[in-house]
């Protein structure tokens, strides 16, 4: 015999249905935009002490550039800021060899540019475990008194190791890959037909951010909305069972 509930029964089961509904759509929003913002690695990094971008010139060339450091073991940026707790990272040290080459210019305010060449990223921890990537820029961009290196925000950062203990790092090596962009400041400005000309030019003055999110905040945000979709049907199963 069919189990037949009244209409005021189904009535009172699908505004049940509803605002589960609701309250799990606004738990998985909830948790979802904490997950994506704490789980952000970001290392803000600023020149060493007479450190510089430079430029052409005899050593390195006509229409390439690269970074130098007056001190041994060499220090041509500093990590400033760190997105872990404790601020691990905050006074590590670092560099990055060898040089890069500017591409075919496109602008004329404005100018950008491809760069090719690939490098090496390192930072040190202060022990043996030095932390790696390969770097590529992509792209150059000349404006007013900034050149910008990869203004896209290309992920650039690969091949990531590091068996040290300092966390931003460690996430950094898990995730494997990141983005990192670097503004550089030139008074009197420059543009990239100059600095492209052959003459040297460098500045002491430029920094930039390394950033990463890690996959599983997407996983677990997927994970929260299949939970959504399951609880929905479940309790669609049930009301149609009912009636």
């Amino acid at each position: 015999m069919a189990h037949i509930v009244s209409g005021d029964t189904n009535f009172e089961i699908d505004k049940i249905m509803k605002r589960i509904e609701l309250a799990v759509t606004a738990a998985v929003f909830l948790l979802f935009s904490a997950i994506t913002s704490s789980a952000t690695i970001t290392l803000d990094f600023s020149s060493s002490p007479g450190a510089t971008l430079a430029f052409g010139g005899m050593s390195l060339g006509a229409g390439n550039f690269g970074f130098t450091a007056s001190s041994t073991p060499p220090a041509q940026f500093h990590i400033v800021s760190s997105s872990s707790d404790g601020s691990a990272e905050v006074g590590d040290t670092g560099y990055i060899t060898p040089t890069f080459t500017i591409g075919t210019i496109t602008g004329s305010g404005s100018q950008t540019a491809p760069v090719t060449g690939t490098g090496t990223l390192t930072i040190n921890d202060g022990t043996p475990n030095l932390f790696t990537a390969t770097i590529s820029w992509f792209i150059i961009q000349s404006q007013s008194t900034q050149v910008k290196l990869n203004p896209g925000l290309a992920v650039n950062l690969s091949n990531i190791q590091y068996s040290g203990s300092q966390p931003d790092l460690r996430s950094l090596a898990t995730i494997g890959t990141a983005t990192d962009y670097l503004t550089a400041t030139f008074v009197p400005a420059v543009n990239l037909s100059t600095l492209d000309g052959g003459a040297t030019y460098s500045t002491t003055s430029w920094s930039g951010t390394i950033t990463a999110v890690p996959e599983q905040s997407t996983s677990l945000a997927a994970a929260f909305l299949g939970l959504l979709l399951a609880s929905s049907a479940i309790w669609n199963f049930r009301k149609n069972q009912l009636a």
